[in-house]
């Protein structure tokens, strides 16, 4: 097997290419993705840069399919999507000056909103970059932050134009912006900064478990949430962006698994993740507590409650039912293949 490769990605000369059917008839493929742990939640360099590491789960893809219509119809049963996708399509026609209106077809075959796999900048973003290509407006990357999508993480957003497992470099300050993501903090604008590492051929698995009806806080609850953590201290921002540059990626770069989950079991002691899994719902913590024990390490994606770790080599039927719970799905992968544990 070919050694993991690391490769630096310019997101701003990067473009998402959704498919045509014909003039009338455009669709696309994106993933749920796995938000690992954050690297800068200080505001060190004077804006939250944020960054992050995770990774696309490619075996569990999202059509969006996207048609002309005379009036706006999105063909899906979640509430805060189906608001989120009209007001979307309102903002995007008033910026680009644009009248036509749109059928929306999304491929959800699961209610996985809110459960801390990134559903929202995903589904969003691919809506926005076929109904782009119907509309002949080309959307960038900062394009799609400037229409909402990403300022909460820009994980999701990088994962739109380049899937896979990454490591991105968040935010930076940009007078040019308009936006201010955190107003309460400072007063800079932000723009993404459009940098990340793609890590190709990595032959270590994924193991995630999905709950089936839990879901993280939303809204309200969540702002209030992060107003309590916000800004992370810059000792703990800056010892996660040392481990994850002086440990993480060498141990990646040389397949030294060991040495990169007890880095990662070191990272994900920092900064807010401990504050992200104390909310959990026991369930979820009694699962947790099980995977660590069985693989060394879990953590939870997000806010939770979906739990990822990894293994090695490919875990069989034996390993999972040693964690199976009747709460979560369990999906494993390695990063390009995956099948769905029943």
């Amino acid at each position: 097997m070919n050694s993991p490769l690391i490769q630096s990605v310019n997101l701003r000369d990067k473009n998402a290419k959704a498919r045509i059917f014909n003039k009338e008839k455009a669709s696309i493929i994106v993933y749920p993705r796995i938000h690992m742990f954050s690297l800068d939640l200080s505001i060190y360099q004077g804006n939250m840069s944020s960054g992050s590491m995770g990774f696309s789960l490619l075996n569990l893809p999202i059509k969006i399919t996207v048609s002309k219509c005379d009036v706006d119809i999105v063909d899906i049963h979640d509430e805060d999507l189906l608001h989120d996708a009209k007001e979307l399509l309102d903002k995007f026609r008033r910026r680009f000056n644009v009248a036509d209106q749109y059928k929306i077809q999304i491929s959800l075959s699961e209610n996985w909103h809110h459960v801390g796999l990134g559903l929202t900048t995903q589904i969003m973003g691919g809506i926005m970059l076929t109904v782009g290509r119907l509309s002949n407006v080309s959307l960038s990357y900062v394009d799609l932050f400037n229409l909402g999508i990403g300022q909460v993480s820009n994980l999701g957003l990088t994962a739109l134009l380049d899937t896979g497992f990454m490591i991105e470099f968040g935010y930076e300050i940009d007078q040019n912006s308009r936006i201010n993501i955190h107003p309460d903090l400072y007063s800079h604008t932000e723009s993404p900064r459009g940098a990340s590492l793609s890590i190709k051929n990595c032959p270590w698995q994924a193991i995630i478990a999905i709950p089936r009806n839990s879901q993280s806080l939303s809204g309200k609850c969540e702002e209030d949430f992060w107003s309590d953590l916000f800004p992370d201290n810059i000792e703990s921002s800056q010892k996660i962006s040392y481990m994850t540059l002086n440990q993480l990626i060498p141990d990646i770069i040389t397949n030294n698994f060991n040495d990169f989950i007890s880095a990662l079991n070191n990272i994900t002691n920092l900064g807010t993740k401990p504050a992200e899994e104390a909310i959990q719902h026991e369930k979820t913590k009694r699962l947790l507590s099980k995977m660590r024990r069985k693989f060394g390490f879990a953590s939870i994606s997000s806010l939770g409650p979906t739990i990822y770790t990894f293994a090695e080599k490919s875990v069989d039927d034996k390993d999972l039912r040693e964690i199976q719970d009747d709460n979560f799905d369990l999906v494993c992968f390695n990063l390009s293949e995956g099948r769905k544990y029943e």
